[in-house]
């Protein structure tokens, strides 16, 4: 959500529904006889509301979650930040299954798409507060729909829809849009229409295998492998785009390509739904390969630390912190001696550049450390190489 303050300046929140229903496709990585899990937050969500608690039940494992918020009030809202995922964890038996994302949760890149809002809560006077309504097609019964796009950018209408200036948000602009048409944005189109006879959106998402230990510029862990995309129109069903009817652009590249991208594409890619001639709905995913995986080695007695990474594509460039630039060998390993001011570190810089002269990409290793005090073992290898749950 967004919030009104002072000077016309909004401020993000999240605000958590105590029952809702929950398409099974965006609950990854659970057997299918489960009939019963929990949700818990995890990394900057636990941060923030640490006692913020879900229980899902399902009848059929084709039928949807129905999720109840069974923690206290005080987690039904609360201050968050609009360029960072909102991350659960499925759990059952007192067993971690994996992570979850659920819809409205993904981060806001301001200025990657625009992303569109509808009312909330209104004043006295004027609009309070606007909830989140994703970056596709809409239709509302309301008078407006709001888009926030990247400070210093002005929507472009089409037909009768007209945009007008309603506040800000640090490094984006928000537009009060009505009427009926197409606005366009560097970085995404889509059909608007308010004063209409239903509510209705049309959405899309990523959905996949999450590397824990790299986390893009936002401190959100990027995709492991090519993750499926899933798309519904407004009053249907999800399914996952596939063939013809998916669209991908990837690093360094304007041109949309049909089906999926390679198993070792690395990078930033722009994933879309196929429409007419042209491309709709959008979403962009930081990913790296299927086959991708980061960890501390050591030799023998050598005392520096060591981060290998294996499944590097051919082309890429890494630089761990201040270390040289390093290419992958033949077999598509990088292997990174740091320097004395990084030893300590649990993370650290990663900087990217691929093959095809995109902009380099500047992303987090997040590494486990012994804590302080921690006597380490003979085999650090044994202890390094553990993968965090």
């Amino acid at each position: 959500m967004l919030r009104r303050g002072d000077g016309d300046v909004w401020t993000p929140w999240i605000e958590v529904e105590e029952t809702a229903e929950i398409a099974p496709q965006l609950v990854r990585d659970v057997e299918p006889e489960r009939r019963r899990l929990r949700l818990s937050p995890v990394g900057l969500l636990a941060s923030a509301v640490p006692d913020l608690l879900f229980a899902l039940d399902r009848q059929e494992p084709d039928r949807p979650w129905e999720s109840r918020r069974i923690s206290g009030r005080r987690t039904a809202r609360f201050r968050f930040p609009l360029d960072t995922g909102a991350d659960l964890m499925a759990m059952a038996d007192g067993a971690f299954l994996g992570r979850v994302r659920l819809a409205g949760g993904e981060a806001v890149e301001i200025g990657a798409e625009p992303t569109f809002w509808r009312l909330a809560d209104t004043g006295e006077a004027t609009v309070e507060a606007l909830a989140y309504a994703g970056n596709a097609a809409l239709r509302t019964r309301d008078p407006h729909i709001w888009v926030l796009v990247e400070e210093g950018k002005t929507p472009t209408c089409t037909e009768t829809l007209v945009a007008e200036p309603d506040g800000s948000v640090p490094g984006g602009a928000i537009w009060r849009l009505s009427g009926r048409g197409r606005v366009l944005v560097a970085g995404g189109n889509a059909r608007i229409e308010t004063g209409a006879e239903e509510d209705a959106r049309e959405e899309i998402h990523a959905s996949g295998s999450l590397e824990y230990r790299v986390l893009d510029k936002r401190g959100t862990q990027v995709r492991r492998g090519v993750p499926a995309i899933l798309h519904r129109h407004p009053g249907r069903g999800f399914r996952q785009l596939a063939g013809e009817g998916l669209r991908h652009q990837v690093p360094g590249s304007h041109v949309w390509h049909a089906g999926s991208p390679s198993e070792t594409t690395m990078g930033r890619v722009i994933f879309a739904v196929r429409e007419g001639a042209g491309v709709g709905a959008r979403v962009t995913v930081n990913m790296v390969p299927a086959l991708f995986s980061v960890r501390e080695v050591t030799r023998g007695d050598d005392p520096h630390r060591r981060i290998r990474f294996d499944g590097v594509p051919q082309g890429w460039v890494f630089r761990v912190a201040s270390d040289k630039p390093q290419w992958p060998d033949t077999d598509g390993v990088v292997e990174a001696q740091l320097a004395a001011s990084a030893e300590e570190r649990a993370r650290l810089p990663l900087t990217l550049a691929g093959p095809n002269g995109a902009p380099p990409l500047t992303w987090v290793l997040d590494l486990p450390r012994p804590p302080e005090g921690f006597l380490v073992p003979v085999h650090l290898a044994d202890y390094a190489e553990c993968r965090a749950p």
